[in-house]
């Protein structure tokens, strides 16, 4: 938009009738009145507009285009989060999960109910396993604690190992 107050060629405005953006083709005056062409991407047609139908995109209130990128990032991360098969907590946690570990974490959430029992062979990371569980379930918002119960024995490395898991 010019000083003048009149639109030029190839700027964009905003169309209250249509609420998107509209790209200015061509100025007209026509008996007296500012009259545009415009095309309106939404409807992929042009359009005879007046100049009283336009307004700056500034006070059209639009997002700024930080905060799209922003609204979009969030909007993927919810649609990840609502897929069943999708697995936050190998990305949150410090601990780089092995293949069967992954399929033990999978496996383990993929019921309605967690009712999975751990018995691997010694060495092939059964705490890692029931933290990435523990984690998992925590960041889809299905459990707010967790009571561990363990022998005396195993007590004080199990905790050291699970504090690694965050």
């Amino acid at each position: 938009m010019r000083r003048d107050g009149r639109w030029r060629p190839g700027d964009w405005a905003w169309s209250r009738e249509y609420r998107e953006p509209v790209k200015v083709i061509e100025a007209l005056d026509l008996w007296g009145k500012n009259v545009y062409r415009v095309w309106v991407p939404g409807r992929d047609a042009v359009l005879r507009l007046q100049e009283n139908e336009l307004s700056s995109i500034a006070q059209a209130g639009i997002p700024s285009r930080e905060r799209l990128i922003y609204t979009a990032a969030a909007a993927r991360i919810a649609e990840s989060l609502a897929r069943p098969d999708v697995l936050l907590a190998p990305l949150e946690g410090s601990v780089t999960p092995l293949p069967h570990q992954l399929y033990a974490l999978s496996r383990a959430v993929s019921g309605n109910r967690v009712r999975y029992l751990l018995a691997d062979e010694v060495g092939l990371g059964k705490t890692i396993e029931a933290g990435l569980i523990m984690r998992e379930l925590k960041l889809r918002g299905l459990v707010r604690r967790t009571l561990i119960k363990s022998i005396s024995v195993c007590k004080i490395p199990r905790l050291d190992e699970l504090s690694v898991l965050g």
